[in-house]
């Protein structure tokens, strides 16, 4: 179970030990808004009032990559249910939904934007894909 919190830490919990790891070896500087875990479980994304949408290793919990492209808080983040490669994120910026693909070129990994959604009128406060 991954968790985030208005502390700015972001914890992964065991069910099956309880034992609760950090993600990441520092605290984000505003709150967490969101997590969602990929499909196949090899990757974790973050929301946050930060602007920043994260990706996290979710093996060795360490960031592996990042974009900052909303222009306010991003409010909520999922991967898509049929692909552990893509996953969407919404705003406090504007009314829009931004979907990434997971790019692995050699050893690095790189959020792509793939396209960026609009057809509502306010911040997007959840989304699901």
């Amino acid at each position: 179970v991954a968790v985030t919190c208005r502390t700015g830490e972001a914890t992964v919990i065991s069910t099956a030990t309880g034992e609760a790891v950090p993600l990441g070896n520092r605290l984000c500087r505003l709150p967490y808004t969101d997590v969602s875990f990929s499909t196949d479980g090899r990757f974790i994304a973050t929301a946050s009032v930060d602007k920043a949408l994260r990706l996290w290793d979710a093996r060795t919990r360490t960031e592996i990559a990042s974009s900052m492209a909303h222009d306010s808080s991003v409010t909520c983040v999922q991967f898509a249910q049929h692909s552990s490669n893509l996953l969407a994120s919404g705003g406090g910026d504007k009314p829009l939904v931004r979907v990434w693909e997971i790019k692995e070129e050699g050893a690095e990994v790189v959020l792509g934007e793939l396209t960026v959604l609009a057809g509502h009128w306010a911040y997007v406060t959840a989304l699901a894909f």
